[in-house]
């Protein structure tokens, strides 16, 4: 199977119990994102199981007024730990053509800090397509949310800390329109130019499940909060 050059994951289309047989196409993979609408059968899911592939199901939805950030933000982490383990993966949605190259070349924003070249009717990428297309906000603000998506800025520890963290991952259509949350994209985009989201190792993260000490950025996070900023 062909995968990506910059990591063993490949954009494919919907399979079936029979195409995991095929061990050109399926042979090795051991993590597979889901984001057709079309959940799996009850066959399908036992032919992943023998075959040891985990998965995950998030659904995106290319009707013209769909948000994808929710289902981006379940599923880029799940991508980024599975790389640092160094599993070979699979995204795929209906036709491999749109949705699962899209949230690959999120992928390799988020390793990358820059955007993979893959021209899609007339733009860049599909990415960068469908942020202009209105499935995800503007190319500035996904590349901030990419980055709490995957945990390069800090994680916070309360349940107060965690729902104001999840808040600002999956924001409503409704709640973007706001001037709050305007005034919120702008606070970010001031800590991020202090290299706010440098200070977490994420090695030893992923490889000890130990969080680094943030008291600093957590500090500033919060005071920014109080002021209503965040």
């Amino acid at each position: 199977m062909k995968t990506y050059t910059f990591a063993p994951i490949a954009a494919r289309e919907y399979p079936t119990p029979h195409l995991l047989d095929n061990p050109y196409i399926w042979g090795s993979v051991q993590f597979c994102v889901n984001v057709s609408e079309k959940p799996y059968s009850p066959e399908l899911e036992a032919a992943m199981t023998a075959h040891g592939i985990e998965w995950v199901h998030c659904p995106v939805s290319e009707e013209p007024d769909a948000d994808w950030l929710p289902s981006f933000a379940v599923a880029l982490p799940k991508l980024y730990r599975a790389f640092k383990e160094g599993k070979k993966q699979i995204v795929h949605c209906d036709l491999g053509n749109n949705r699962s190259r899209s949230l690959v070349e999120a992928f390799y924003y988020a390793i990358n800090r820059k955007h993979f070249s893959d021209e899609y009717k007339g733009e860049f990428n599909h990415l960068i397509y469908n942020c202009k297309e209105g499935h995800l906000p503007d190319v500035s603000e996904l590349e901030l949310r990419i980055q709490l998506m995957v945990g390069l800025l800090p994680n916070w520890s309360t349940p107060e800390e965690d729902k104001m963290r999840q808040k600002l991952l999956t924001p409503t259509l409704k709640y973007r329109d706001s001037d709050r949350y305007r005034r919120q994209v702008e606070a970010l985009k001031n800590l991020m130019e202090f290299d706010y989201c440098g200070t977490m190792d994420l090695d030893r993260y992923y490889e000890t499940g130990e969080l680094p000490e943030n008291e600093v950025d957590r500090k500033l996070f919060l005071d920014l909060a109080e002021k209503g900023e965040i």
